[in-house]
């Protein structure tokens, strides 16, 4: 079985839905809780989540899709003389970062998150990859989640794979139909956009595998009527040739999104109940 080693990371949207603290600092650097390795509570930004998850999953070349007013997001992945002295679970981190290649791409124009991706092909040149959205994070023990997306991306042969979670109100989301072909994985036969009458609960989670196919997808992909280029129209084609796997997230897992105020609030109450449980995650 293969390893992917190649994640990219997309932080390059507007955060309007988060108005007006996104005017002044990134949605991706907000706070969530934590527990640090001494069993202190302590507080990360959700994009240092991201990271450390697909790094501890393996990955150890980033490609992070930035935009304007993202520097801060540079900055803070920046392990220069300073960051030596740091202790603890920073010093740890900062450990992960200067044993990762990470490059920065420029999205000029908020074009869409298909075509945020489409940027990432240079990084990726002929190999499969991980890709995450920098506001949303999975909280699973062992980072199991992405074990399991990877183990039914290669053994299904698929042309891309991603996280699927159960949700109360599926109408704000990507809702897939497909059948069962075991522990927990769908053969994906539809994907419909916030739909008005989902046909499922089954909720797209922003994390995917891809083999470098999708950039052709992306490339003949018709923008929508706002002249943005959606991940979700390419996606379609791979589905439409029964090639698309979905993986649902389990119980004891966590998902964290920090796209709205609603989902933020949550975020942060899921996480220090999580931080705060016997052990943690």
């Amino acid at each position: 079985m293969g390893k992917i080693g190649k994640a990219v990371i997309t932080v390059a949207g507007s955060g309007s839905r988060l108005l007006p603290f996104s005017r002044g600092a990134p949605k991706e650097m907000l706070p969530y809780c934590a527990k640090a390795k001494d069993g202190r509570l302590i507080l990360k930004p959700v994009i240092e989540g991201v990271y450390e998850s697909l790094y501890e999953h393996g990955c150890r070349k980033f490609c992070f899709i930035t935009g304007r007013g993202k520097r801060s997001i540079e900055d803070y992945f920046l392990a220069d003389d300073s960051a030596r002295h740091a202790r603890g679970d920073l010093q740890e981190f900062y450990k992960k970062i200067r044993s990762s290649h990470i490059e920065y791409v420029q999205q000029p124009q908020p074009r869409g998150f298909g075509d945020a991706v489409l940027r990432a092909e240079i990084f990726a040149g002929s190999d499969s990859f991980l890709l995450n959205a920098g506001d949303d994070v999975v909280l699973s023990p062992g980072n199991s989640h992405l074990q399991r997306l990877e183990s039914a991306f290669f053994s299904s042969g698929a042309d891309l794979a991603f996280l699927v979670d159960r949700v109360k109100d599926p109408r704000q989301y990507g809702v897939v139909e497909g059948e069962s072909i075991g522990a927990g994985t769908f053969r994906v036969r539809r994907l419909e956009e916030k739909p008005e009458r989902p046909r499922s609960n089954l909720a797209v989670v922003a994390t995917y595998i891809f083999k470098p196919s999708i950039f052709s997808e992306l490339e003949g992909a018709r923008p929508d009527r706002n002249g943005e280029i959606q991940l979700e129209s390419a996606i379609e084609s791979a589905v439409a040739r029964g090639r698309c796997v979905a993986v649902e997230l389990e119980a004891r897992e966590r998902r964290l999104d920090v796209g709205t105020p609603e989902s933020y609030a949550a975020c942060v109450r899921d996480s220090l109940e999580v931080s705060k449980s016997t052990g943690g995650i």
